[in-house]
């Protein structure tokens, strides 16, 4: 594991946590249309998820664009494991491959 303090911060939240959205603005007011997708699609499952405000902490954003080779979000993490970013995590949800994921990983019920 790197030693950048943005790296172990992520390698730390995704791992204590099943369920982390790294997004621009916050669940209340998301900043953008596929975080604001997301954040809605997580309350209409009544699923609990961290969330980070990236324009708050943009060594985040920095940090998540090496890891995942991606620019574009929100980042969404399941179990750990980056899932998807930006409007792939749309396209996901409309197509529901993020409910079965969901699912799979256990942190939603059939």
């Amino acid at each position: 594991m790197n030693n950048n303090p943005a790296l172990v911060r992520i390698h730390s939240e995704i791992t204590n946590t099943p369920l982390v959205l790294f997004m621009e603005g916050t669940p209340m007011f998301p900043l953008d249309g596929s975080s604001a997708a997301i954040t809605q699609y997580f309350a209409l499952l009544g699923l609990h998820f961290a969330s980070f405000n990236l324009l708050d902490e943009p060594d985040l954003r920095e940090g998540l664009a090496y890891l995942n080779g991606q620019d574009t979000f929100p980042h969404l993490f399941i179990l750990g494991k980056f899932y998807a970013a930006g409007k792939s995590l749309r396209e996901k949800i409309q197509a529901g491959a993020l409910k079965h994921e969901l699912i799979n990983s256990g942190l939603l019920h059939a």
